[in-house]
C-alpha cells in the first residue's frame, strides 16, 4: 500500500478489505471497532448486475473512522499505518439476496458523511476501470505491441485508449439507459450499416434502434449468441463486434459515395 513517506504526495489508495486487522490503540479488531461506531448516514447506491438484470438500489448504513493498523504478524519491523475506514452495510436487503457489505480503506481523509459517501462512490466505479483496462489488454492487445520506438508506442496507445473508452461508454449506457437512442453514441453511417447487416434491408427514416438494440447487434458481430439465458455482451465481445462494424461502415460509406 503506497502510503508511506516514499509515496508521492498526490498518490492515494482506496481498497476493499478482505481480512480483519489489529488496531494499534484498541483491543477490538478493525471492523469490530468501526461497526460499533457512530452511524453517519443512510443512503441508496446503485448496484451493477452481472446477470443482465436491471440495476438495483440498495439502502446502506454508513460508518467511518480514522484507524491505525498494526503491521502483520512476522512484519513487526514495519511501522503502523494510519488510514480511514469506511463501512457500508445494506439494510433490509430483498429476500434471497446477499446483503452488501463493503469494507473500504483509504489514505484520503474521511471526516464527514459526505466524504464517506464519496469513497463508496469511488469504489462503485472500480468495475468501470477494470473494464477499461480489460479492453486495453485483451481487446486492443497493448501488451502484444512490438513497437520499439517510444513515440510510436505512445501514438498507438492514444488510439487504443480512445477505442477502450468508446467500448466502455457503450457498455455502460446500454445498461443504464437501454431505451435511449443510439444516435449520440453511433454515427448515422454506423447504425445504418449495422441495421442493414442485421435486417438485410436499409432502415426507414426515424427507424434508428435504441442503444440496447444496437449494442446487442454489435455483440452478435463479435460472436455473442443472444440466447435468453445469456446476459448482455461483454466488453471483449463488443470490441470484436465494433471492429467488424468499422468494416461494415466503411463499405456503407463507399457504396453511398459511389451512388451519389
Amino acid at each position: 500500500m503506497a502510503c508511506g513517506p516514499e509515496a508521492p504526495p498526490n498518490a492515494h489508495v482506496l481498497v476493499r478489505a478482505k481480512n480483519d486487522r489489529k488496531l494499534e490503540d484498541s483491543k477490538q479488531s478493525l471492523w469490530q471497532s468501526v461497526s460499533k461506531g457512530h452511524l453517519a448516514d443512510h443512503y441508496r447506491v446503485e448496484l451493477r448486475r452481472s446477470d443482465g438484470k436491471p440495476l438495483r438500489k440498495a439502502k446502506v448504513a454508513l460508518r467511518y473512522s480514522k484507524v491505525k493498523l498494526k503491521p502483520p504478524a512476522g512484519l513487526s519491523h514495519l511501522e503502523s499505518i494510519e488510514l480511514w475506514a469506511v463501512l457500508a452495510q445494506e439494510v433490509r436487503a430483498p429476500k434471497g439476496v446477499k446483503p452488501v457489505c463493503w469494507k473500504l480503506l483509504s489514505t484520503t481523509p474521511v471526516t464527514n458523511a459526505s466524504q464517506a459517501r464519496g469513497r463508496v462512490q469511488w469504489y462503485c466505479r472500480s468495475w468501470q476501470i477494470e473494464v477499461y483496462f480489460k479492453v486495453l489488454k485483451s481487446g486492443c492487445g497493448i501488451q502484444r505491441r512490438q513497437l520499439r520506438n517510444v513515440d510510436r508506442l505512445r501514438r498507438a496507445l492514444a488510439i487504443d485508449q480512445v477505442e477502450a473508452v468508446r467500448i466502455l461508454a457503450l457498455t455502460m449506457v446500454a445498461r443504464e439507459l437501454p431505451e435511449s437512442s443510439c444516435e449520440p453514441w453511433l454515427g448515422a453511417a454506423q447504425w445504418q450499416a449495422l441495421w442493414l447487416h442485421i435486417h438485410r434491408k436499409p432502415p426507414r427514416k426515424g427507424q434508428e434502434p435504441t442503444i440496447r438494440q444496437a449494442v446487442m447487434w454489435i455483440g452478435r458481430l463479435g460472436g455473442h449468441m443472444g440466447r435468453a439465458k445469456d446476459g448482455p455482451p461483454g466488453p471483449i465481445t463488443l470490441w470484436k463486434g465494433y471492429e467488424r462494424l468499422n468494416d461494415l461502415t466503411r463499405m456503407w460509406e463507399l457504396c453511398h459515395a459511389r451512388s451519389n
